[in-house]
């Protein structure tokens, strides 16, 4: 005969991180889908398509930014506010995180590091090339925020990613509205 089986209230605080990786492993995935195919329909380079939703929105953030030391954009991606609308919140796990991102994103040229020590970070050409030919939809300060809200409330947050990325696959097949130069 076996024995009763208690029930344990579910505890995110205490979730193994697998769980929440898996999370960010399906977001990552379910964006870079759409990006993929929006980006190839745009006529857009393979390559193009590697960039993640984070790094996106770093890109779109420093186009209106004047150039930042590499320590200035780690304090930014530790304490990423987006519009405001959400608690700011750590976008990359440890300063390596940042590093890392940011050396990404220089060695695909899509920010130039310039001048003299300390460096200062600006987007490329190329990296501006590759945002402009993007719909206006994939700009979301606020994404990265709700990357970390959805990976901490995973699996219960899955309807509220598909839907999300339901919606900009939706908008990003629609045709860009021309940018102004």
């Amino acid at each position: 005969m076996l024995g009763s089986i208690s029930r344990v209230p579910h505890d995110p605080d205490n979730e193994p991180s697998s769980l929440r990786l898996s999370a960010k492993t399906y977001i990552a995935d379910a964006l870079r889908t759409v990006l993929a195919r929006q980006r190839a329909a745009a006529g857009g380079d393979a390559d193009d398509t590697v960039l993640g939703a984070v790094e996106l929105q770093v890109l779109f953030w420093l186009k209106t930014q004047p150039p930042l030391t590499q320590a200035s954009m780690t304090a930014v991606l530790e304490r990423w506010s987006g519009t405001g609308r959400f608690k700011p919140q750590a976008v990359v796990d440890t300063v390596a995180d940042a590093a890392l991102c940011v050396r990404s994103l220089v060695g695909r040229d899509l920010l130039w590091e310039m001048g003299v020590s300390p460096r200062r970070l600006l987007v490329s050409p190329r990296g501006i090339a590759i945002l402009n030919k993007l719909h206006p939809a994939w700009e979301d300060s606020d994404l990265p925020n709700r990357i970390a809200i959805w990976a901490a409330e995973w699996p219960a947050s899955k309807p509220s990613i598909d839907r999300y990325v339901s919606l900009l696959s939706q908008r990003g097949d629609a045709p860009a509205p021309p940018r102004p130069r």
